[in-house]
């Protein structure tokens, strides 16, 4: 462990992976959410060609130079892809397919013929493919640096211009926005990222910084501040843990064990997010079900009693009991004796072991009654309003009649001017019997 955090190499080669993990974080957030998560994968295929151009016309492997073509071959295959989705019926993912694949075709072309001329200062130049992480350099640490710097820079002094150029395009032009400006500083930033990141990660998995941490910080919130501050606090970690990995796994790239650790957090984030993990809403659907079957006892409690006059915690009877069964087994409901115990903790029933006898309480038959109120209105509101026939309105109000909030019931009451019947001729109950 000492070794990992003081070791001179190992400080470079961490240092550029978290600010490479940090500027594609960033750029990323803004770039998912402009629906153009593969402009990144392209632009990361497209600048293979501008390197290996580049070499072919000095035949030496000089950084900048490098790096300058590979931006060109990046803005241009950026702009022949929004020539073509714009100028013709192909859709934009498709285009993004058709161009990645020429030109990173082009690339594989190249560079297999600059591997087969002989000349020796091609040595290392695949390695633009899956990066050299491990043999980073002071310098290109300094150009990390930089490009970190300019892109949070740029993001930050022009936040609400971005941010109104993403999610409503048609008030950005009316306020004067220019919103060519800002569509060409997005792409620019992308592109000076996935080039200054291309000899760290390589263009094969340039994509994955650029997408993954904003996908999973999705998983955390809907909030854009905290999308962007998760992605990069995933890319941070994800830089960290996948370094740690290279160095103490024998002969592992570090890129690639920087996307696995990417790749795993995504998945701990979209099982176990708190919201909007998979594990939670399994949790929101058992609970939403559970609450269903136990209103549905509920609103047959209240079937069987509405029309007696005395309603003071009245008898459940066996022979209810046992249609109660029935239907709910009819409609793949389990039995009444599950959800008995937590309709009694809730306070909707009580058991009287002396008498063995079940009694439904107050709050039971209010919360029965609401039920069967809110299936009535929405029965009725579905055949006058929206024209259903008779006939197919009580299984739909059957669903509904479990998520309608209290607005919307004021609401089904103003348009349908307080009804008193349901359309089958049932009485509509009052709000508040008790």
């Amino acid at each position: 462990m000492i070794d990992f955090f003081f070791a001179p190499t190992l400080f470079w080669v961490l240092s550029g992976c978290i600010l490479l993990s940090i500027q594609s974080a960033a750029i990323g957030c803004f770039t998912v959410l402009n629906k153009q998560s593969l402009a990144g994968d392209a632009v990361a295929h497209a600048v293979l060609p501008g390197i290996c151009i580049a070499f072919l016309l000095t035949g030496e492997k000089d950084g900048l130079l490098l790096l300058i073509s590979a931006s060109i071959s990046g803005w241009i295959a950026l702009q022949t892809i929004q020539y073509i989705s714009q100028t013709t019926k192909i859709k934009t993912d498709a285009s993004i397919g058709i161009i990645l694949s020429v030109f990173f075709g082009i690339g594989i072309l190249l560079l297999t013929s600059i591997q087969q001329s002989g000349n020796g200062n091609q040595s290392g130049l695949d390695k633009y493919i899956l990066g050299k992480a491990a043999g980073m350099l002071p310098d290109d640490i300094f150009l990390l640096l930089c490009t970190c710097s300019i892109i949070l820079l740029v993001l930050a002094l022009f936040r609400k211009e971005i941010i109104a150029y993403i999610f409503d395009i048609d008030f950005t032009k009316s306020s004067g926005i220019p919103f060519r400006l800002i569509r060409f500083c997005l792409l620019l930033l992308l592109i000076i990222n996935v080039v200054s990141g291309i000899q760290t990660v390589g263009v094969v998995l340039m994509a994955a910084l650029i997408i993954t941490p904003v996908s999973a910080a999705r998983f955390w919130s809907d909030s854009l501040q905290k999308v962007y501050t998760i992605s990069i606090i995933i890319g941070v970690i994800s830089a960290v843990v996948g370094v740690g990995l290279s160095f103490y796994v024998t002969n592992a790239p570090t890129g690639a064990t920087i996307v696995l650790a990417l790749t795993s957090l995504f998945f701990m984030s979209a099982f176990f997010a708190p919201h909007k993990g998979i594990i939670a809403r399994l949790y929101k659907q058992f609970n939403h079900k559970e609450k269903t079957q136990q209103e549905n006892i509920l609103k047959l409690c209240f079937h069987s009693i509405e029309h007696n006059d005395n309603l003071q915690l009245p008898l459940i009877t066996h022979s209810e009991i046992n249609r109660f069964e029935l239907i709910m087994n009819d409609e793949g409901i389990v039995q009444w004796k599950k959800h008995s115990k937590s309709l009694i903790k809730k306070g909707f029933l009580s058991f009287s072991a002396i008498s063995d006898t079940w009694y439904i309480t107050k709050e039971g038959i209010a919360r029965g009654q609401r039920i069967t109120r809110l299936h009535r209105l929405w029965e009725a509101y579905l055949l006058h309003q929206l024209q259903f026939d008779i006939d197919h309105v009580h299984e739909d109000a059957d669903s509904i009649e479990h998520i309608l909030t209290p607005e919307l019931e004021l609401a089904l009451e103003t348009i349908l001017n307080n009804p008193k019947f349901d359309p089958h001729g049932e009485t509509i109950p009052r709000k508040y019997i008790f």
